[in-house]
Protein backbone atom coordinates (compact mmCIF):
# COMPACT_ATOMS: atom_id res chain seq x y z
CA UNK A 1 0.00 0.00 0.00
CA UNK A 2 2.81 2.42 0.89
CA UNK A 3 4.63 1.65 -2.37
CA UNK A 4 1.38 2.27 -4.29
CA UNK A 5 0.91 5.66 -2.63
CA UNK A 6 4.51 6.62 -3.43
CA UNK A 7 3.89 5.80 -7.07
CA UNK A 8 0.79 8.02 -7.10
CA UNK A 9 2.53 11.05 -5.56
CA UNK A 10 3.59 13.87 -7.84
CA UNK A 11 7.35 13.99 -8.44
CA UNK A 12 9.77 16.77 -9.27
CA UNK A 13 13.44 16.22 -10.14
CA UNK A 14 16.05 18.98 -10.06
CA UNK A 15 19.12 18.51 -12.25
CA UNK A 16 22.14 20.70 -11.34
CA UNK A 17 24.67 22.16 -13.74
CA UNK A 18 28.46 21.94 -13.56
CA UNK A 19 28.64 23.67 -10.16
CA UNK A 20 26.33 21.13 -8.54
CA UNK A 21 23.16 21.90 -6.62
CA UNK A 22 22.64 25.64 -6.00
CA UNK A 23 20.63 27.29 -3.17
CA UNK A 24 17.35 27.73 -5.07
CA UNK A 25 17.14 23.95 -5.50
CA UNK A 26 17.33 23.29 -1.78
CA UNK A 27 14.76 25.96 -0.96
CA UNK A 28 12.39 24.66 -3.63
CA UNK A 29 12.66 21.14 -2.25
CA UNK A 30 11.68 22.43 1.18
CA UNK A 31 8.71 24.27 -0.34
CA UNK A 32 7.34 21.06 -1.84
CA UNK A 33 6.49 19.66 1.58
CA UNK A 34 5.15 16.14 2.09
CA UNK A 35 2.63 16.01 -0.76
CA UNK A 36 5.23 16.10 -3.52
CA UNK A 37 8.30 13.93 -3.91
CA UNK A 38 11.14 16.28 -4.81
CA UNK A 39 14.65 15.01 -5.49
CA UNK A 40 17.89 16.76 -6.39
CA UNK A 41 19.92 14.46 -8.62
CA UNK A 42 23.21 15.29 -6.92
CA UNK A 43 25.02 12.11 -7.98
CA UNK A 44 25.81 13.57 -11.42
CA UNK A 45 29.36 14.73 -12.24
CA UNK A 46 30.31 18.37 -11.58
CA UNK A 47 33.31 20.42 -12.70
CA UNK A 48 35.17 19.16 -9.62
CA UNK A 49 34.64 15.51 -10.57
CA UNK A 50 37.58 13.51 -11.90
CA UNK A 51 35.38 12.16 -14.68
CA UNK A 52 33.06 14.86 -16.00
CA UNK A 53 32.67 14.48 -19.76
CA UNK A 54 29.21 13.93 -21.23
CA UNK A 55 29.61 10.11 -21.36
CA UNK A 56 30.34 10.17 -17.61
CA UNK A 57 27.26 12.34 -16.99
CA UNK A 58 25.14 10.05 -19.19
CA UNK A 59 26.33 6.93 -17.35
CA UNK A 60 25.42 8.36 -13.93
CA UNK A 61 22.07 9.60 -15.23
CA UNK A 62 21.31 6.13 -16.61
CA UNK A 63 22.16 4.54 -13.27
CA UNK A 64 19.84 6.96 -11.44
CA UNK A 65 17.01 6.51 -13.94
CA UNK A 66 17.25 2.71 -14.12
CA UNK A 67 17.20 2.49 -10.34
CA UNK A 68 14.18 4.80 -10.18
CA UNK A 69 12.28 2.81 -12.79
CA UNK A 70 13.15 -0.48 -11.08
CA UNK A 71 11.76 0.84 -7.80
CA UNK A 72 8.65 2.25 -9.50
CA UNK A 73 9.61 5.75 -8.42
CA UNK A 74 9.99 7.34 -11.82
CA UNK A 75 7.45 7.86 -14.61
CA UNK A 76 8.59 10.34 -17.26
CA UNK A 77 5.07 10.83 -18.61
CA UNK A 78 3.99 12.28 -15.23
CA UNK A 79 7.17 13.66 -13.71
CA UNK A 80 8.49 17.22 -13.84
CA UNK A 81 12.10 18.29 -14.32
CA UNK A 82 13.90 21.53 -13.43
CA UNK A 83 17.37 21.95 -14.93
CA UNK A 84 19.99 24.62 -14.32
CA UNK A 85 22.81 26.05 -16.42
CA UNK A 86 24.75 23.43 -18.42
CA UNK A 87 22.20 20.75 -17.54
CA UNK A 88 19.99 22.46 -20.12
CA UNK A 89 22.20 20.98 -22.83
CA UNK A 90 22.86 17.64 -21.14
CA UNK A 91 19.30 16.63 -20.23
CA UNK A 92 17.63 17.33 -23.64
CA UNK A 93 20.53 15.53 -25.32
CA UNK A 94 20.05 12.56 -22.99
CA UNK A 95 16.29 12.59 -23.64
CA UNK A 96 16.82 12.26 -27.38
CA UNK A 97 19.34 9.46 -27.02
CA UNK A 98 16.91 7.49 -24.87
CA UNK A 99 13.67 8.35 -26.67
CA UNK A 100 12.17 9.82 -23.49
CA UNK A 101 8.99 11.92 -23.33
CA UNK A 102 8.39 13.98 -20.19
CA UNK A 103 5.52 15.95 -18.70
CA UNK A 104 7.10 19.27 -17.68
CA UNK A 105 10.52 20.84 -18.27
CA UNK A 106 11.71 24.08 -16.65
CA UNK A 107 14.99 25.43 -18.00
CA UNK A 108 16.65 27.84 -15.56
CA UNK A 109 19.45 30.00 -16.98
CA UNK A 110 20.38 27.77 -19.93
CA UNK A 111 24.07 28.02 -20.77
CA UNK A 112 26.28 26.01 -23.13
CA UNK A 113 28.65 26.61 -26.07
CA UNK A 114 27.20 29.14 -28.48
CA UNK A 115 25.35 31.01 -25.72
CA UNK A 116 28.24 32.31 -23.63
CA UNK A 117 28.78 36.00 -22.94
CA UNK A 118 31.92 37.47 -24.42
CA UNK A 119 34.90 37.85 -22.08
CA UNK A 120 38.62 37.16 -22.19
CA UNK A 121 38.06 33.60 -20.94
CA UNK A 122 35.21 32.80 -23.30
CA UNK A 123 37.20 31.17 -26.10
CA UNK A 124 39.19 28.69 -23.95
CA UNK A 125 36.12 27.96 -21.81
CA UNK A 126 33.95 27.36 -24.87
CA UNK A 127 36.56 25.00 -26.35
CA UNK A 128 36.75 23.21 -23.00
CA UNK A 129 32.96 22.75 -22.84
CA UNK A 130 32.91 21.39 -26.37
CA UNK A 131 35.67 18.97 -25.40
CA UNK A 132 33.51 17.80 -22.49
CA UNK A 133 30.61 17.21 -24.90
CA UNK A 134 28.37 19.84 -23.29
CA UNK A 135 26.89 20.86 -26.63
CA UNK A 136 23.41 20.98 -28.10
CA UNK A 137 22.37 21.93 -31.63
CA UNK A 138 19.22 23.87 -32.46
CA UNK A 139 17.84 20.81 -34.22
CA UNK A 140 18.43 18.65 -31.14
CA UNK A 141 16.76 21.27 -28.95
CA UNK A 142 13.72 21.46 -31.23
CA UNK A 143 13.42 17.67 -31.33
CA UNK A 144 13.64 17.50 -27.54
CA UNK A 145 10.90 20.12 -27.33
CA UNK A 146 8.57 17.85 -29.27
CA UNK A 147 8.98 15.25 -26.52
CA UNK A 148 7.91 17.57 -23.69
CA UNK A 149 4.27 18.35 -22.92
CA UNK A 150 4.87 21.62 -21.05
CA UNK A 151 7.99 23.80 -21.29
CA UNK A 152 9.14 26.89 -19.36
CA UNK A 153 12.18 29.15 -19.51
CA UNK A 154 13.36 31.11 -16.45
CA UNK A 155 16.04 33.69 -17.21
CA UNK A 156 17.36 37.12 -16.23
CA UNK A 157 18.89 40.25 -17.74
CA UNK A 158 22.28 40.14 -16.03
CA UNK A 159 23.35 36.52 -16.40
CA UNK A 160 27.17 36.63 -16.31
CA UNK A 161 27.48 33.34 -18.21
CA UNK A 162 24.95 33.44 -21.06
CA UNK A 163 23.52 36.13 -23.34
CA UNK A 164 19.91 37.08 -22.65
CA UNK A 165 18.96 37.11 -26.34
CA UNK A 166 20.42 33.64 -26.84
CA UNK A 167 18.53 32.36 -23.83
CA UNK A 168 15.35 33.81 -25.31
CA UNK A 169 16.22 32.09 -28.58
CA UNK A 170 16.60 28.83 -26.62
CA UNK A 171 13.05 29.28 -25.36
CA UNK A 172 11.70 29.98 -28.83
CA UNK A 173 13.32 26.89 -30.34
CA UNK A 174 12.13 24.51 -27.65
CA UNK A 175 8.73 26.18 -27.49
CA UNK A 176 8.93 27.30 -23.86
CA UNK A 177 6.84 29.89 -22.06
CA UNK A 178 9.27 32.64 -20.95
CA UNK A 179 9.47 33.83 -17.34
CA UNK A 180 11.75 36.86 -17.04
CA UNK A 181 13.08 37.49 -13.53
CA UNK A 182 15.17 40.70 -13.38
CA UNK A 183 18.52 41.07 -11.64
CA UNK A 184 19.04 37.41 -10.73
CA UNK A 185 22.19 36.74 -12.74
CA UNK A 186 22.79 33.04 -13.34
CA UNK A 187 20.51 32.05 -10.44
CA UNK A 188 23.47 30.46 -8.66
CA UNK A 189 25.41 31.04 -5.47
CA UNK A 190 27.47 33.92 -6.87
CA UNK A 191 24.26 35.66 -7.94
CA UNK A 192 22.92 35.54 -4.39
CA UNK A 193 19.68 33.84 -5.46
CA UNK A 194 18.30 31.60 -2.74
CA UNK A 195 14.78 31.17 -4.11
CA UNK A 196 12.97 31.47 -7.43
CA UNK A 197 9.38 32.41 -6.63
CA UNK A 198 8.03 31.67 -10.11
CA UNK A 199 8.82 27.96 -9.71
CA UNK A 200 6.04 27.47 -7.20
CA UNK A 201 3.11 28.43 -9.47
CA UNK A 202 4.73 26.65 -12.42
CA UNK A 203 5.34 23.36 -10.63
CA UNK A 204 3.60 23.18 -7.28
CA UNK A 205 0.47 24.97 -8.41
CA UNK A 206 -0.12 22.27 -11.01
CA UNK A 207 0.81 19.24 -8.95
Amino acid sequence: MIEYLLKMKKRVFLIPGAKGAVPFMHSFKQTCGENIDCAIIDSLPTEKSAKKRYPDWRREMNIYVNDGIRKGMLDFSRDKFITHSLANSLFPKWMLENGVNIDTFVAVAPCYPGMLRWNKNKIPYEIYLRYLGFTLTDDQLAQAGERIREKHLVYSNDDHRACQKKQERFGEIIGAKPHFVPNCGHFGSTSGVNKIDILEPIIIGKC
